[in-house]
């Protein structure tokens, strides 16, 4: 019981709430630069380049792999009631309560023991646990059964859990963690997430035309561009300032989706054209430094955000409309 109670009380802390436990159980902890908090540079959040460059980067998937769909599967003893006698129906029904409704979240970390980078994952069950220290495990053992069971599990694995992906990271997690030709094609969610930050009150047009992070996004959203499977699509932007909160300009007007929408990261989401596409959306984030999160705008201007961004991305004419977002926008 007392444990339980324990694990309660960290899912409720914030941020904070973690660093202060640090500093008070700890405090040399804080002295490891792998440790360390986020560390900022210019107006993106360094996600660990700090120290990335003291270790050997992550090793890509190799170039020519075994096609074992092309390989005879071994015979099935008539024992084995879940292969032999179980419908594959019901067998995809297991699978996908077994791996699938999870958030799984793509990082890079430090493997001490190998002296490199490596991509990593951690899964969650809902959005909101993606920061808790507990995260819960898929059961992905499973896969290492057999041949059969891999086959056929594997797909599910990847088209039932939305993938949480730094624009920062999504090269590296491409090419050494999911694989561009093993992982990626069958992924149908996707949030793409960007942390910047701002040393004064600034808008949100002037913040997302820096042409500094545009080209990390740019990579990003061409590799999300070839994802021909996607199916739901969040971009999740995520300002974090370090000026006072109490200056009136912090309290800045919203601007027009527009307006948004025709800055040079903006143009880059909306460049995003996949017919596979049936939901999209773009979410503004703030934070002060080591805080809660809280959402930009009100609750109409977020809708008026998403409605804009889905009739130029979504569904039957979107081709055309954002033809004409083009030529409106190439007029201001």
């Amino acid at each position: 019981m007392v444990h339980r109670a324990a694990r309660y009380a960290l899912h409720g802390l914030s941020v904070s709430g973690y660093t202060l436990i640090t500093l008070i159980c700890c405090p040399c902890s804080l002295l490891v630069p792998h440790l360390r908090p986020t560390h900022c540079c210019g107006g993106t959040m360094d996600l660990g380049a700090e120290w990335a460059g003291q270790v050997d980067p992550p090793k890509p998937f190799p170039s020519k792999r075994i096609d074992i769909r092309s390989r005879p599967h071994a015979t099935q003893p008539d024992t084995c009631f879940f292969l032999r006698k179980l419908p594959l129906e019901l067998r995809l029904a297991i699978y996908e309560e077994l791996f699938g409704g999870r958030h799984v979240r793509m990082l890079l970390i430090e493997n001490p023991e190998k002296k490199r980078m490596v991509v990593k994952s951690t899964s969650h069950i809902s959005e909101r646990q993606i920061s808790h220290l507990l995260p819960n495990a898929l059961g992905t053992s499973l896969l290492r059964v057999c041949r059969q069971v891999y086959l056929e599990a594997h797909e599910t694995l990847l088209s039932s859990n939305t993938f949480h992906i730094s624009a920062l990271q999504m090269g590296v997690v491409s090419s050494c963690g999911l694989g561009t030709r093993v992982g990626m094609p069958y992924i149908r969610h996707l949030n793409l997430f960007h942390v910047y930050r701002v040393a004064r009150p600034t808008g949100l047009v002037e913040a997302f035309n820096d042409q500094a992070a545009a080209s990390l996004i740019r990579d990003a959203t061409a590799q999300i561009s070839t994802l021909n499977r996607l199916t739901h699509l969040t971009i999740t932007f995520t300002e974090v300032w370090t000026y006072d909160t109490d200056d009136p300009a912090a309290n800045r007007e919203d601007c027009e989706p527009d307006q948004l929408l025709n800055t040079s990261w903006g143009r880059l989401v909306v460049g995003i054209r996949l017919p596979t596409l049936v939901k999209v959306q773009m979410k503004i984030l703030r934070q002060r430094y080591m805080a809660p999160i809280r959402r930009h705008g009100s609750d109409t201007w977020q809708r008026s955000l998403d409605e804009r961004i889905t009739g130029l991305m979504v569904g039957d004419g979107a081709q055309e409309r954002y033809q004409r977002f083009l030529e409106t926008a190439g007029k201001r």
